[in-house]
């Protein structure tokens, strides 16, 4: 996972940095072109054209054979600024779905958030609470992009007490550890507190800082 993640921030983040350098360069080159085509058309084509309009003498085909070349000669530069003005767009089109890639799955801390846990879960140093266990769950990858038919390892708990100051937190229970929740003792947001410490199952969570990737989690007799 770890690798997964690194691999994932250098294409998305060498994608993002190619195509805005690319779009800066076709926007420039379109540009270029576009002011050089509107150049050409002012003191080159128009005059040319007025000329041929002028011609007493020539014939329907040399006139139409000369029009065709200098409006073709015209032409050259605003095909080159459209055809800039294209890649430029592709290049946007990439830089927005890579750019908004990198925002929307946090791809800049994935790398560093998984690095830290894996320390931590070597060194023995996690996050631990008590607490109670939300009826919605629902099996899950850890996060990050992935393509479609990638196996679910884990599953995504709620998690509520005080120890989480009554804020609900997300954690991934790895399929491994092998953990099933009583269905008949999950926290119930509906009752009150008391309630719940009465009637609800309290459970033991060890869990990573950074991913909340569980490591431990046991009922609490």
């Amino acid at each position: 996972m770890f690798s997964w993640y690194w691999l994932l921030l250098i294409f998305s983040g060498g994608s993002f940095g190619l195509s805005a350098v690319l779009l800066v360069f076709y926007l420039c080159r379109a540009i270029r072109n576009w002011v050089k085509a509107c150049g050409v058309w002012r003191d080159e084509v128009l005059p040319k054209l007025a000329e041929i309009d002028n011609w007493d003498r020539a014939g329907q085909k040399e006139e139409e054979y000369s029009r065709g070349r200098v409006m073709a000669y015209g032409s050259r530069y605003h095909s080159a600024a459209l055809s800039y003005f294209v890649c430029g767009f592709l290049c946007f089109l990439i830089v927005l779905g890579s750019g908004g890639m990198l925002a929307q799955e946090d791809l800049a801390k994935l790398p560093f958030q998984a690095r830290e846990d894996l320390s931590q879960i070597e060194a023995g140093f996690l996050q631990t609470a008590e607490v109670w266990i939300s009826p919605n769950c629902r099996p899950a990858r850890l996060p990050g992009p992935y393509g479609e038919g990638q196996p679910e390892l884990t599953t995504l708990y709620g998690v509520i007490s005080e120890d989480t100051e009554f804020q609900w937190v997300r954690i991934y229970v790895p399929h491994a550890l092998g953990f099933s929740v009583d269905q008949g003792r999950l926290f119930d947001e509906e009752k009150t507190l008391g309630w719940n410490w009465e009637h609800a199952r309290r459970y033991q969570v060890r869990y990573t800082s950074g991913l909340h990737v569980a490591v431990e989690l046991a009922p609490i007799p």
